[in-house]
C-alpha cells in the first residue's frame, strides 16, 4: 500500500513538472529571462528549473536550442527515471517475482541517475558533433571568401556574398550574424569574435583576428584565409583518422572475447572429464 501511494505521489509530481515546463511562458517571464540585471524576488518553478537544469549556453547556441527546450528534456528524463523503475517493479511484484529491497533500490537509483544525466550527456555529444560540422563548413566558407577577394571584391562584399553560397552550419550562422551587422553597423571582425565566443569555436575567434589585421594594416587577407582553410582541413582529416584508428582498435575487443569464449567452450568438457575420471 505504501509503495503504491509513493508511486502515485512521484508520478503526480513528475506530471506537474512536465506541465509547468511545457506551459507557454508569460510576457513577464520572457522579459525577466532576457534581462539578467533584473532581480527576481519570488522565482517560480520554471525559473528555478531553468537555473538548476539549464545546459551550457554555448552548447544550446550551437544547436539552435533554448533553455526551455533543454529543461523540458531534462524534466521528462527525470520523470521517466522516477516512473519507469516503479512501474517495472510493480509489474514484477504483481507477476509473482520477488525482488529484494536492495535490488529494487539499486534499480531505482540507477534509473533516476540515468534519467538525470542522459539529456545533459546527449546535449554535449550533439554539440560536439555540431561544432565539428561547423568547422568543416567554415573551411569551405573561407575558400569561397578567398575566391571573392581574389576576384576583386571588397571585404564586406566577399564575406557577405560567400555566406549566401552555402547551406552548412557555418554559412547559416555567419549569414545571420552579417545580416544583423548590416543593421547595427559594428566592425566586421567583432561579428566573428562574438560568434566564436558565443558558440565556443576558436576558429571563428582566430578568423576575427585575421579580419581585424587585414582591415587595419592591409595584410594579405586572401593568402591568410587560404592558409587557414588548408590548416583546418588538415586538422579535420587528422581527427577523422584518429577516430577511425580508435574504432579499429575497439573492434578487436569483441574478437578477443569470442576467442576466449571459444577456448572455454572447448576446454570445459575436457576439464569435466578429467574431474570425473579422478573422482
Amino acid at each position: 500500500m505504501m509503495s503504491a501511494i509513493a508511486s502515485g505521489l512521484i508520478a503526480a509530481l513528475g506530471t506537474l513538472l512536465i506541465l509547468d515546463a511545457c506551459r507557454r511562458p508569460s510576457l513577464e517571464r520572457l522579459l525577466r529571462r532576457h534581462a539578467p540585471d533584473v532581480v527576481e524576488e519570488h522565482p517560480g518553478v520554471s525559473s528555478v528549473l531553468a537555473i538548476r537544469l539549464g545546459g551550457s549556453p554555448a552548447d544550446l547556441a550551437v544547436l539552435g536550442l533554448t533553455d526551455v527546450d533543454h529543461v523540458n528534456r531534462r524534466v521528462i528524463g527525470i520523470a521517466i527515471g522516477f516512473v519507469v523503475p516503479l512501474v517495472v517493479l510493480g509489474l514484477g511484484a504483481g507477476a509473482g517475482f520477488e525482488v529484494s529491497p536492495i535490488t529494487g533500490l539499486l534499480v531505482f537509483v540507477s534509473s533516476v541517475v540515468l534519467g538525470v544525466s542522459w539529456p545533459e550527456r546527449r546535449l554535449v555529444s550533439r554539440a560536439t558533433a555540431a561544432r565539428s560540422a561547423l568547422r568543416a563548413s567554415l573551411s569551405a566558407y573561407l575558400d569561397l571568401v578567398a575566391i571573392q577577394l581574389a576576384g576583386g571584391a571588397g571585404m564586406d562584399t566577399a564575406f557577405t556574398a560567400a555566406s549566401r553560397l552555402g547551406t552548412g552550419p557555418a554559412f547559416v550562422s555567419i549569414a545571420a550574424a552579417l545580416e544583423e551587422r548590416r543593421v547595427t553597423r559594428v566592425p566586421m571582425w567583432s561579428v566573428f569574435a562574438e560568434l566564436g565566443e558565443r558558440l565556443e569555436v576558436t576558429e571563428l575567434s582566430d578568423l576575427a583576428s585575421s579580419v581585424k589585421l587585414g582591415g587595419e594594416h592591409g595584410a594579405r587577407l586572401t593568402a591568410s584565409l587560404v592558409a587557414r582553410a588548408r590548416a583546418m582541413r588538415h586538422r579535420q582529416m587528422s581527427e577523422v583518422e584518429a577516430k577511425a584508428n580508435a574504432s579499429t582498435e575497439r573492434m578487436g575487443l569483441p574478437m578477443v572475447a569470442i576467442f576466449i569464449g571459444f577456448l572455454v567452450l572447448l576446454g570445459y568438457p575436457a576439464v569435466d572429464l578429467i574431474n570425473n575420471g579422478f573422482a
